[in-house]
């Protein structure tokens, strides 16, 4: 069992100019046995976060408890937990066996325990044919395989992963993010793994934390963020496209509540949804329907049509914004044709013109 409780925690970076709060009164469960990703831009706290966990920061504020033990005063070694690091930090001058077995060599292990926790982490990360090599020897993707070994080596009950993939290039990083996956629901071990990129979030999360600015914004499984998201910061960053927003009110109408652009040439009814002004009315591009000549839409004309093979998207302007709308992927849509388009009303999400928190009822 790795269960960690993170309540009400904040870290203050002290500095000339007043100093910088990192992290601000963010308060997370980590399920054992279970995948946390934390997402979010520069600069909103990941890392620091990570670096609080494996006790390399001190809190300013705050506990963080580990099985309901608190982690205050307690060293980096005493934490059971290993950290991959961004930049992987391997031993230049150590050979790649050297490098996965170092950690269990100062803790004085036996040579038997060292091969027994060697053996099939070889196995697990083909490491068969590097072990007498060095780190500069070996490419980028063989790097990151070994980083791996290493911090499992120690049999941690929880792995802390900082954005380990960034370096790797597409194909590598997809391969990469599959077996850490298998490997971690195979094995049932606790994973916080920090990352900028939205959509490998939503592969490997069994559930999200969304910070901004050293806030925790959002929490909850990938398909809750993606589809009801907390917020306009949270709805424009997850999905390949984002989501479109339209400006407008929640007008009065004979059907009920009609949501209308503030150019009143978009409308829709938005069933469930009270009178409001100074609304955004968040739909994704999946949403966005093409319709047929002669009925009821809102006209638009294609910009650019953008072809990634399962997927196509037109880019289209609508009363003076752009629209994007996924089509079926063969579809014989070019630049400068005109379409009318409707919207999926029951999947449209509103906010706050003002503060861009979702309206609810």
């Amino acid at each position: 069992m790795a269960q960690l409780e993170l309540d009400q925690v904040s870290r203050w970076h002290p500095a000339a100019s007043g100093g910088v709060q990192a992290l601000h009164n963010v308060s997370l469960n980590i399920r054992s046995g279970e995948c946390l990703v934390v997402v979010g831009p520069s600069g909103s706290g990941k890392t620091s976060l990570l670096r609080l966990i494996a006790g390399l920061d001190n809190l300013t504020a705050g506990d963080i408890r580990l099985n309901g033990r608190s982690l205050r005063g307690v060293p980096p070694a005493g934490r059971d937990l290993s950290l991959v690091f961004q930049n992987l930090a391997l031993y230049p001058h150590m050979t790649v066996r050297e490098n996965v077995v170092f950690g269990l060599e100062i803790r004085r292990m036996s040579a038997p325990e060292i091969a027994g926790r060697l053996e099939p982490l070889i196995a697990r990360f083909r490491l068969e044919q590097l072990l007498d090599r060095r780190p500069g020897e070996i490419s980028g993707g063989e790097r990151q395989r070994v980083a791996l070994a290493r911090a499992l080596a120690a049999n941690p009950r929880i792995l802390l992963l900082d954005e380990p993939f960034t370096s790797l290039e597409t194909p590598l990083r997809l391969e990469f993010r599959r077996d850490l996956r298998r490997l971690q629901q195979e094995s049932g071990l606790t994973v916080i793994h920090v990352t900028h990129d939205p959509m490998e979030a939503m592969a490997l999360a069994d559930r999200i934390a969304v910070l901004r600015a050293g806030e925790l914004i959002q929490l909850g499984a990938p398909d809750e963020i993606y589809g009801d998201p907390a917020d306009r910061f949270v709805a424009e960053l997850f999905g390949q496209q984002g989501m479109n927003l339209f400006s407008g009110n929640l007008r009065p109408h004979t059907d009920g509540v009609r949501f209308e652009s503030v150019s009143g040439e978009i409308r829709w009814v938005a069933p469930g949804m009270a009178v409001r002004t100074h609304v955004d009315a968040g739909v994704r591009p999946e949403d966005i329907f093409v319709l047929e000549s002669g009925e009821a839409g809102f006209s638009a004309g294609v910009l650019a049509v953008e072809r990634a093979g399962h997927d196509t998207w037109i880019v289209a302007q609508v009363s003076g914004r752009r629209v994007t709308v996924r089509v079926p992927p063969r579809s014989l849509l070019q630049p400068g044709s005109q379409v009318l388009l409707t919207v999926d009303s029951a999947r449209v999400r509103y906010f706050d013109g003002g503060t861009g928190k979702r309206i609810t009822l």
